[in-house]
């Protein structure tokens, strides 16, 4: 549940931050590159968030041993 939900606020994330460099790129005023940045590095966390949960499930709480 909490992976569909880290899934599902990085699709928003990111739609949000495509919406503001749009804005941003066609000079509407109230709108600044931060904004695009930091909302879009907030999505990527999330997207990275999930998949290593997703790769930790399919590899098992406990790492693989050496031997």
């Amino acid at each position: 549940m909490v992976q569909l939900s880290l899934l599902g606020l990085a699709l928003f994330l990111s739609n949000m931050a495509y919406r503001s460099w749009l804005a941003y790129s066609s000079a509407e005023p109230n709108t600044r590159l931060d904004e695009v940045v930091v909302v879009g590095a907030v999505a990527l966390v999330c997207a990275a968030g999930c998949l290593w949960m997703g790769v930790r499930t399919v590899r098992g709480p406990q790492p693989p041993s050496l031997d």
